[in-house]
């Protein structure tokens, strides 16, 4: 599997290219206006020459943001495409017989049915996929992504992608375990008494967790057996103690709001 860094790199090439050849064009053009009108005798003024080169810079930087933006748009797209394989494949080896949704299924990326159980549960996956590897990598966890489960089968799969040659790794987590953590973390974050006023103003739907809460998560295949209300919190146990803070509190209509779980 490819890592960030290599199409990084290109795109950031591919774009400093662009940007050097727009600025010799400009340099080009820059010098023909000036030549011209000192040969028909009028030398333009410097206001004139700067409303030119403005005007040409708003047409070739317009082509030069959709060539970053696409870039951009392919590179998360193949990262989104390589994780989202990895789970299916993985989800085989312990079998469970995936089938990718089509693209625009809203919370569902994965559906699966366990072959390896009687009454072979069928269970939704959503898949999220970062790169890098460090504690400190996270994940968006958008407004939709935090909503609660409407099932007891829905999951979420967090893979981290980190450089080749290591292996890509997994966080099996159930949605209401998502939506709590994203929330705690965040309203934590946003209203931490110990930081500096005004500093702190992302939304909810800015919201970034770290790898760090879901580390007990990792490679837990084994809790897809079982409905995700009989799964422990494997939460980090300082977001149990956040919770109960009136300032930080659980989402709204989230099922911890009316007892917390013990954390395992």
């Amino acid at each position: 599997m490819p890592s960030r860094r290599g199409p990084r790199r290109s795109k950031a090439r591919g774009c400093l290219g662009t940007f050097r050849t727009t600025v010799a064009a400009l340099s080009g053009l820059a010098r023909q206006r000036w030549g011209a009108a000192r040969i028909a005798g009028q030398p333009p003024t410097p206001l004139a020459c700067i409303v030119v080169l403005v005007a040409d810079l708003r047409a070739r930087s317009a082509k030069l943001l959709w060539i970053i933006v696409a870039c951009d748009m392919a590179d998360n797209k193949m990262i989104k495409t390589v994780g989202e394989h990895w789970v299916c494949a993985t989800l085989a080896r312990h079998k469970w017989a995936p089938a990718l949704t089509r693209d625009g299924l809203e919370r569902t990326d994965i559906l699966a049915v366990a072959t390896h159980l009687e009454h072979r549960p069928t269970i939704e996956i959503q898949v999220k996929t970062a790169t890098e590897g460090t504690r400190l990598t996270s994940w968006p966890i958008g407004l939709k992504a935090q909503e609660i489960a409407k099932s007891a089968y829905e999951w979420f799969v967090l893979v981290l992608l980190p450089a080749l040659p290591a292996a890509p790794r997994a966080f099996v987590v159930p949605r209401d375990h998502v939506s709590a953590a994203t929330w705690i973390a965040h309203q934590h974050w946003l209203t931490d008494p110990d930081a500096p006023a005004g500093r702190r103003n992302a939304g909810l739907n800015q919201a970034r967790i770290q790898l760090s809460v879901w580390e007990r998560y990792e490679d837990r295949w084994d809790l897809l057996d079982v409905p995700t209300a009989d799964v422990p919190v494997l939460l980090p146990s300082w977001l149990r103690e956040r919770a109960q803070e009136k300032r930080v509190g659980l989402p709204p209509g989230h099922p911890w709001a009316e007892a917390l779980p013990v954390w395992g």
